[in-house]
């Protein structure tokens, strides 16, 4: 497997991204790739990960626009630059490495809370002490809102 291949592999090894379209040159790789739904936070963590820890390459992300059957569509564009074109294994490897750890080790750190369970909350904390009245006078009337306070 070449290293362009291993570093395709390691995007799509995230399981957070998908590549759409490799270019390769001799001093310069591009990754057209998709992030797949709800992952672009963490995601972006691991591109985080990758650049701050490049070493001997310039990196360049961004979203590409284009058409696609009429309509404007994007994807990521991730592109890795080195001048000397004998380094080309040895830089591929290091963005292999960098994006197979940050894959690993950024989306158990980098993650949005859903949910939290209320510490001593019981579960029918919701529930009216008189039950549901749907012809009692809600806070319009002066009276207490029932909103939510009942199981559908």
């Amino acid at each position: 497997m070449s290293n362009a291949n291993a570093v395709v592999a390691a995007i799509n090894g995230t399981k957070l991204a998908e590549v759409v379209k490799v270019t390769e040159g001799k001093t310069r790789l591009q990754i057209v790739h998709r992030v797949k739904d709800k992952k672009l936070r963490p995601w972006l963590g691991v591109m985080e990960y990758v650049l701050s820890r490049k070493t001997g390459w310039d990196a360049h992300v961004c979203k590409h626009y284009f058409l696609k059957a009429g309509k404007l569509v994007y994807g990521w564009n991730f592109i890795v630059q080195w001048k000397n074109p004998e380094d080309k294994d040895e830089i591929l490897s290091q963005v292999k490495s960098l994006l197979t750890n940050g894959g690993r080790n950024v989306p158990n750190l980098v993650h949005q809370l859903e949910s939290y369970p209320l510490a001593g909350a019981k579960a029918n904390r919701n529930e009216p002490a008189t039950g549901m009245d749907p012809r009692a006078p809600g806070p319009m009337r002066g009276g207490l809102s029932q909103k939510g306070a009942h199981r559908l």
